[in-house]
């Protein structure tokens, strides 16, 4: 019989995860600079958080989150339709930027792998350590139990963007925006995560897919910098970010509907086993 999950085993799980970014914040700078080449700096960041998130997984022995049932991906991996809507759009949006291209060869491989890095990163940590260890603490047996948990940790991973605008040259009415948005952003990952039998790999490659693409379409392969790119928000367009925020809460409940959820809620005993 498995422990029931406590608030001690919650707290630690949000506590690991915090070591992981705060290491990420004070040496993934210091890692950038020894770079010349800003693309392989990014590159060796995005690869010491993702050794970070893997290494927080294994001491908190929970490599179980590379594992799901292969079957609820098969019937819930559409709850990601309006993410491909927005790639689409991304796509169209970036692609003068992809045909104007200026980088190197070179610095497209490490481009690309920055954006898995930065998926595999952030989606370990926050779904496949923080959601699922929520979801283990609040329980599966009704819907209101699962939403809670989706709630929580897509506060949690919009409040960790704030971050951005500390020390890393982006002005902070910038991160505070992308910090709400990815507040609803991160609730709709995270009814995706649980939709498809938490099958975390989907959402690392959903999520290195949308960077990628917001990245292309905001200049990076035309030489932009990251920096500028994520310095793009503005509070002039409050009234596109309030249009998005409702959509996302729109959808995640969608996502989350009763007549689709049904079979994923677990029963009691089920829950002690």
């Amino acid at each position: 019989m498995n422990r029931k999950t406590t608030k001690k085993d919650v707290l630690i799980t949000i506590a690991a995860a915090a070591v992981c970014l705060f290491l990420y914040l004070v040496l993934g700078r210091f890692i950038k600079n020894l770079f010349q080449n800003d693309f392989a700096g990014y590159f060796a960041g995005q690869m010491f958080l993702a050794v970070l998130a893997l290494g927080a997984a294994v001491f908190l022995k929970k490599t179980g989150l590379f594992r799901s049932e292969g079957r609820y991906l098969g019937k819930g991996w559409l709850s990601a339709g309006l993410l491909f809507v927005l790639l689409l759009l991304q796509f169209f949006l970036g692609l003068s930027e992809i045909i104007q291209a200026t980088i190197t060869r070179t610095e497209l491989i490490l481009f690309l792998g920055q954006m898995f890095l930065v998926g595999f990163g952030e989606e370990v940590l926050f779904r496949g350590l923080i959601q699922r260890t929520l979801h283990q603490y609040f329980g599966e047996t009704d819907l209101k139990q699962v939403l809670t948990a989706v709630f929580f940790s897509g506060v949690i991973f919009g409040g960790v963007h704030l971050f951005n605008g500390v020390g890393a040259g982006i002005p902070f009415s910038a991160a505070a925006i992308q910090s709400v948005v990815n507040i609803f952003s991160g609730m709709y990952f995270g009814a995706i995560y649980y939709r498809t039998g938490k099958n975390i790999w989907y959402l690392i490659f959903l999520h290195a897919i949308y960077d990628m693409l917001g990245f292309i379409a905001g200049g990076r392969l035309t030489g932009n910098t990251p920096v500028n790119i994520m310095s793009a928000p503005s509070l002039e367009s409050w009234a596109g970010y309030l249009i998005w925020i409702v959509v996302y809460s729109f959808v995640t409940l969608f996502v989350l509907r009763p007549k689709k959820t049904a079979s994923l809620l677990k029963k009691e005993e089920d829950q002690a086993a």
